[in-house]
């Protein structure tokens, strides 16, 4: 209810509208999370990757791991260099344990940050900085191993590939 009194005020306002398509999926309202995101995805004037960025982003902040994967996947197939892909990637990789993957992910954020966005830069290397000093005290054993990495669905495997 209060968002939809926001987007009375703030009709085209795209960090609400997508909000409004995070909760509406959250609340099974599959047709208004439609609308709503047809409605941020003009507002983004036909960047793909930005609104999945966006949505991603939003429904990690909601809780929903699959959904910011799934949409990590979709813009890292359409902006295979963007740093806030990665970025994404990364917070999905350590919300579900995968230190290591989230470790590949903020690196890679933080190199492609460096030149564009040196405060994502900065940031990116913070996380992998304090997920490195946990890889070093914690047991071999809380971490799988690489090669058992892909063998459940982790956000590895929608860490695009340079």
């Amino acid at each position: 209810a209060a968002g939809e009194v926001a987007l009375q005020s703030m009709p085209d306002n795209v960090e609400l509208l997508v909000w409004a398509t995070v909760f509406a999926e959250r609340l099974g309202d599959d047709a208004q999370g439609q609308a709503y995101g047809a409605r941020a995805r003009a507002q983004f004037g036909g960047d793909e990757a930005r609104y999945q960025i966006l949505l991603g982003s939003d429904r990690f902040q909601a809780g929903d791991l699959d959904g910011a994967a799934a949409a990590a996947e979709i813009a890292s197939r359409l902006a295979p260099d963007d740093p806030q892909v990665y970025f994404l990637v990364g917070n999905v990789a350590e919300a579900r344990g995968d230190i290591r993957g989230a470790m590949d992910a903020f690196a890679r954020a933080g190199e492609l940050a460096d030149v564009d966005n040196p405060q994502l830069a900065v940031v990116s290397k913070m996380r992998y900085g304090m997920l490195l000093q946990q890889l070093q005290i914690m047991p071999d054993s809380a971490f799988p191993a690489p090669e058992d990495a892909g063998a459940t669905e982790t956000p590895g495997d929608v860490t695009p590939t340079p």
